[in-house]
């Protein structure tokens, strides 16, 4: 799968959303898509692309959170 172009900010945005919480704290992941997309300035990105992002960094050790409930989407950061 080729990258998408904006990739290295959609990740830049993510960590600076996960840089607004602390251990413990949760949030919605409609919530991490929206910060990403008014920070960036734009509306036509995929959520699953924001949201696969995030995962990415999760792998990679640059975030850290797990998924409570995947049906209500709580996030909370580890």
């Amino acid at each position: 799968m080729k990258a998408h172009p904006l990739k290295p900010a959609i990740r830049l945005q993510v960590q600076n959303f996960f840089n607004l919480f602390r251990p413990g704290d949760t949030f919605k992941t409609e919530d991490i898509i929206k910060f990403c997309k008014r920070r960036m300035g734009i509306t036509a990105i995929y959520s699953d692309t924001i949201l696969r992002y995030t995962r990415e960094l999760r792998k990679e050790g640059a975030i850290s959170y797990e998924i409570k409930c995947r049906h209500s989407r709580i996030v909370t950061v580890i």
